[in-house]
């Protein structure tokens, strides 16, 4: 969860006030973990130790827990703590608030393609990749696009480098990097189950790229665009390019 994500739960749905955590007696916090998160072994009385406040206790385990923990305490957080059971003047604020936590929950519960094992690539992308997860992890899908981008246009042209396919224009777009390496490259020449079926599927990949190039030129952080993706169109956008890099990675390398 990014630090925004955590005040949403912390500050603006559980409305914490100094130390305390609505809703929370140190009773309740000891068995939250388990009862609602199916997180048994959750040590609140040692954080309590380490932190003091109920709050700075529940931040602390917030933060430190895996993304599918994560998800699993905004969503217990909902099921004990259900938006309409605020107050009637707070029910829409809770409520917009509640559907904005679902949406990172699902994030955070393997909505989201994997970045994969490191690519045999250049040292350009490399950073681009680890830039990306670090944006994913502490700024939000939005922030990563550029990154992931530039990851992907990189890979690409590494790809046609070391299949020695020439791309005549030198700042061609990823996009052009692609067709080379479909209709030249050895490995995607080879016949096999439904390869005909595969070709259409890459080539169709095309345009979802020049959408991604267009997206990153004008909605992302890439430039000082004044309109941004929604983190759920962000992730699409993230997700897809990790797609076609790991199966591009794959497919293509020496020793596959």
């Amino acid at each position: 969860m990014t630090p925004a994500e955590i005040d949403l739960l912390v500050h603006r749905y559980l409305a914490a006030d100094g130390g305390y955590l609505f809703g929370f007696s140190y009773n309740d916090h000891d068995s939250f973990y388990t009862q609602y998160c199916d997180m048994p072994g959750v040590d609140v009385a040692s954080g309590r130790a380490r932190y003091g406040s109920t709050k700075r206790v529940f931040r602390a385990i917030l933060a430190e827990a895996a993304p599918a923990e994560q998800a699993r305490i905004i969503r217990g957080v909902l099921t004990k703590f259900p938006p309409e059971e605020f107050a009637t003047d707070d029910a829409p604020k809770r409520a917009d608030a509640a559907r904005r936590l679902l949406e990172v929950a699902a994030r955070l519960d393997g909505l989201v393609v994997s970045g994969g094992e490191r690519l045999i690539t250049t040292e350009t992308v490399q950073r681009a990749l680890a830039d990306a997860e670090g944006l994913l992890t502490t700024s939000g899908a939005v922030s990563a696009v550029d990154r992931v981008h530039t990851a992907l246009h990189g890979h690409l042209r590494y790809l046609s480098a070391e299949a020695r396919i020439v791309v005549e224009q030198a700042d061609a777009p990823p996009g052009n990097y692609l067709t080379a390496l479909i209709n030249e490259h050895p490995k995607l020449q080879v016949p096999g189950p439904r390869r005909d079926e595969i070709k259409r599927i890459l080539r169709t990949s095309n345009a979802i790229i020049a959408a991604v190039n267009t997206i990153r030129n004008n909605a992302s952080l890439a430039h000082p665009n004044e309109e941004l993706l929604d983190e759920h169109e962000a992730m699409l956008v993230i997700n897809l390019t990790r797609t076609l890099l790991q199966y591009l990675d794959r497919k293509l390398s020496t020793d596959s």
